[in-house]
């Protein structure tokens, strides 16, 4: 790109036309089930577990803008930026195009009010249409951001807690394996005692009888 140039993701959500700029975007993933969390903040649509890896909060961009669902759930793509260091996924209807545009094509974000909303950070007319550019760092607000920080960091440490919760286990089992094992030598040993001295009990001694008859 040469200067002045701006490379930016389209995409779709409700029948309106965004985009972001690709600089500050991690990745775009395919849909799957948003895990809804208990008592979590209205903002947040959940969480999902990237790859079995990495646990991402989601934000329903169809709730923040006020804007219809227009495909199927299954159809939905997320995109992946950071947020205030940390990775939040947006929830969108489909990402159209990548587009490399100059910075004059960019004009300023309309006014609703009295100011534009922070996170519009510019318009681009195209033969299409009319593309918000939203600013991903600017969607959410320092509280959203910190309640996001707070409910990461408690999944981190509930997801954590139950590897060490699971090898006390592991530990408490082999001592009481080890305890019963013991135990049973024990018993089995004290059985071996018994029965070698009842069977000691039984036998008669040696009858002197032949010595007896000799003498007479």
């Amino acid at each position: 790109m040469t200067s002045g140039e701006r490379q930016i993701l389209v995409f779709q959500v409700g029948e309106e036309q965004f985009a972001a700029d690709i600089s500050r975007l991690r990745e775009i993933a395919s849909w799957q089930p948003v895990r809804r969390i208990p008592r979590a903040p209205a903002f947040l649509a959940g969480v999902v577990d990237l790859r079995n890896r990495e646990i991402i909060p989601i934000i329903d961009l169809h709730d923040r803008l006020d804007l219809p669902l227009n495909v199927p759930e299954q159809k939905q793509r997320i995109i992946i930026a950071p947020v205030d260091r940390q990775f939040v996924g947006f929830l969108v209807d489909a990402v159209r195009d990548v587009l490399t545009v100059q910075q004059d094509q960019i004009a300023a974000p309309p006014a609703v009010g009295e100011e534009s909303p922070a996170f519009l950070s510019g318009v681009l007319r195209t033969d299409d249409g009319i593309i918000l550019l939203i600013d991903t760092e600017q969607i959410l607000t320092s509280d959203e951001k910190l309640r996001i920080a707070e409910l990461k960091e408690s999944l981190a440490t509930n997801q954590s807690s139950p590897s060490a919760t699971s090898a006390e286990d592991n530990s408490s089992t082999k001592r009481k394996r080890a305890s019963s094992t013991s135990t049973g030598n024990k018993k089995t040993g004290a059985k071996a005692a018994r029965k070698t001295k009842k069977t000691a009990a039984r036998k008669p001694g040696k009858k002197r009888s032949s010595g007896s008859e000799g003498e007479k």
